[in-house]
C-alpha cells in the first residue's frame, strides 16, 4: 500500500489537482491525464483491492471522457450543418426557379438525329431517369429520419434532467482513503462533463433539424422536377425511335419508275413504287 500510495504523490504533483477540489477538477480535467491515472493503478498490481476499484473507476471516467469529445465532434458538426442549411435552401430553390425558367428536357431534343446518337441518348436518358427516382426516394427517407429524430433528440434532452444516477456518482460516501475519494470525485467530474456536453450537443441538434429539413425538402423539390423533365425526355426518345419507313406501292401519281426520299435522321424515310406499264 506505501507503494501506491508514493505513486500517487508523484501522480498528484504532477496533476496539481488537490483532492476533493470539484470545480478545479472539472476545469483541468483532461482525457489524457485521467488515461495515465487508469494506467499507473493498472501497473499497481491487481492484488490490492483498492487499485483494482479504482482501475474501475478510472475505466468509467475515461469512458466518459471519451464520450464527451465524440459529442463535442457532433456538436460541432450540428453547428456547419446549422450555418450551411440555409444556404442550401436557397440554392436548390434557385436550382429549381432556373430550371422551370429553361425549358429544359423535351423542348430541347433536337427533331432529328442520326439512329448511333439515339441509342447513345436513350441509354443516358434511361440511366438519369433511375439516378434521379432513386436519389428522390433517398430523400424521402431523409426527411422521415429527420422527423422521428427531431421528437427523439427532445425527449433525450428531457431526459437529461434525471438526477438519480448524478447523486450516486457524488463524491459524498464515507471513505477512509484520500485516493477513492479523488477518484470518485474525478468520476463525479467526468460525469458532468459528459452531461454537459451531451446536452449541448442535443440543443444544438435541436436547433439545426428544422433548417434541415427544410433544405432537403427543397431539394427533393429540385429532384422531383428534375425527374419529371428527364421522363419526359425519355418518352420523346423513344417515340423518335419508332419511326418507320413509309412505303407506297401501286403508287399511280406516276408510271415505270420508282424514288426514295431519305429526309433528314429522325424522320422516316419514304419509298414510292408507279405503276409499270413495260413489258416485263
Amino acid at each position: 500500500m506505501g507503494g501506491i500510495v508514493g505513486c500517487w504523490m508523484v501522480m498528484f504533483l504532477l496533476s496539481a489537482i488537490p483532492a476533493g477540489a470539484e470545480g478545479e477538477n472539472e476545469n483541468l480535467m483532461s482525457l489524457g491525464l485521467m488515461q495515465q491515472r487508469l494506467e499507473y493503478y493498472r501497473a499497481a498490481g491487481t492484488k490490492d483491492p483498492q487499485a483494482n476499484k479504482l482501475v474501475e473507476i478510472y475505466t468509467r471516467v475515461v469512458a466518459n471522457l471519451q464520450l464527451a469529445d465524440e459529442n463535442r465532434a457532433e456538436q460541432a458538426r450540428f453547428e456547419k450543418l446549422f450555418a450551411s442549411s440555409a444556404d442550401d435552401t436557397k440554392r436548390f430553390d434557385a436550382e429549381l426557379r432556373a430550371l422551370q425558367l429553361s425549358l429544359r428536357g423535351v423542348n430541347d431534343l433536337p427533331r432529328h438525329m442520326p439512329l448511333s446518337r439515339l441509342q447513345a441518348e436513350l441509354d443516358e436518358t434511361r440511366k438519369n431517369v433511375d439516378q434521379l427516382r432513386d436519389r428522390e426516394a433517398g430523400l424521402q427517407g431523409v426527411l422521415r429520419q429527420l422527423r422521428g429524430r427531431a421528437e427523439q433528440a427532445r425527449l433525450e434532452l428531457q431526459g437529461l434532467g434525471d438526477t438519480s444516477l448524478q447523486s450516486a456518482l457524488r463524491p459524498d460516501q464515507p471513505d477512509d482513503s484520500p485516493l477513492m475519494k479523488q477518484a470518485r470525485s474525478d468520476e463525479w467530474a467526468s460525469f458532468q462533463l459528459l452531461g454537459t456536453a451531451r446536452k449541448q450537443r442535443l440543443e444544438s441538434e435541436i436547433r439545426t433539424l428544422p433548417d434541415r429539413r427544410l433544405a432537403v425538402q427543397a431539394e427533393f423539390r429540385l429532384t422531383s422536377v428534375q425527374r419529371e423533365q428527364a421522363e419526359k425526355s425519355l418518352a420523346a426518345l423513344r417515340g423518335m425511335g419508332r419511326l418507320k419507313l413509309l412505303a407506297e406501292a401501286q403508287d399511280y401519281s406516276g408510271t415505270d419508275n420508282a424514288n426514295m426520299a431519305t429526309p433528314a435522321d429522325g424522320a422516316s424515310p419514304r419509298m414510292q413504287m408507279y405503276v409499270f406499264l413495260g413489258a416485263s
